[in-house]
């Protein structure tokens, strides 16, 4: 191995959990000199939690709900989420303005996710998720934001072909 690196390799380096003054362990002693710290890390490892800290997310303390109100969008699958009142509202404010997000640019997408949410708060809404034990927090905005953006991707590829067929239609009659 012809590295050029000052660093010594993760194979010569101690653990940092052991004991490397054990007094019975003459060979260690002598290796090990009792003011010996081993390399914080390597430089791919300072490289690799660099690139890591700048997609770290926040932590946020978890607001739970006492009650969900009909005006509530609730994450989950089945039944009691696709008939609670305050999903159809969602479902149908999204309907609304699903063309301009799919045939818009990128910037007219952001406002068309950005008007659903504040449509949603406005109402006094909030997007819920129950976890484990039952109870219901609220979801932090960037999972409302994706949740609004799945929302307004479903059915794409129908709707996308709708559109193509409808203006070929129109091209055919000129």
């Amino acid at each position: 191995n012809t590295s050029s690196s000052s660093s010594p390799s993760k194979a010569m380096m101690p653990h940092p959990h052991l004991d490397y003054n054990d007094p019975s362990d003459s060979a260690t002693e002598s290796a090990v000199p009792a003011d010996f710290e081993p390399p914080r890390s390597s430089s791919i490892e300072e490289t690799r939690d660099q690139r890591s800290a700048s997609r770290c997310v926040a932590v946020r303390e978890v607001e739970f709900v006492d009650n969900v109100t009909d005006v509530d969008v609730l994450c989950g699958r089945g039944a009691p989420f696709t008939y609670h009142p305050g999903n159809k509202f969602f479902r149908a404010t999204v309907r609304q303005v699903k063309q301009q997000y799919l045939f818009g640019k990128r910037h007219d997408k952001i406002q068309v996710v950005e008007h659903i949410l504040n449509v949603i708060k406005s109402r006094g809404g909030r997007f819920l998720k129950q976890t484990t034990s039952g109870d219901w927090t609220v979801v932090s905005e960037t999972v409302a934001y994706e949740k609004t953006c799945q929302a307004l991707r479903e059915g794409r590829s129908k709707l996308k072909a709708s559109k193509r067929e409808s203006r070929q239609s129109e091209d055919k009659g000129r």
